[in-house]
């Protein structure tokens, strides 16, 4: 973030949002463009989709990239549930990205 500031192009600092903050995000990002993708962990994932399915709507059209803690298959099914599609990487610091499902 520091190094993006003394650059042409600063990056804004992230924000903490609620599930439902970014669940609305998600579906107007989507309904204007068609899709979306979202980086995140899975429990997050989980809880955007929890917020989903609690307001009644389909996150079809979105891939969530996800990384950083294991996806189990109970966070796998409720992510697929609401139509959003996951996408899981597997990767460490020292080697990168090492596998992607």
């Amino acid at each position: 973030m520091a190094t993006s500031h003394m650059s042409s192009f600063p990056l804004s600092q992230p924000e903490h949002g609620s599930a439902d903050a970014v669940l609305r995000w998600v579906l107007r990002a989507r309904d204007r463009a068609g899709r979306c993708g979202i980086h995140c962990g899975s429990s997050s994932a989980v809880r955007l989709c929890q917020a989903a399915d609690a307001k009644k709507e389909s996150l079809e059209g979105l891939v969530l990239h996800l990384g950083g803690e294991p996806v189990t298959p109970g966070r796998w099914k409720d992510i697929v549930a609401t139509g959003a599609r996951p996408w899981i990487r597997y990767a460490s610091t020292e080697m990168g990205v090492m596998a992607i499902a």
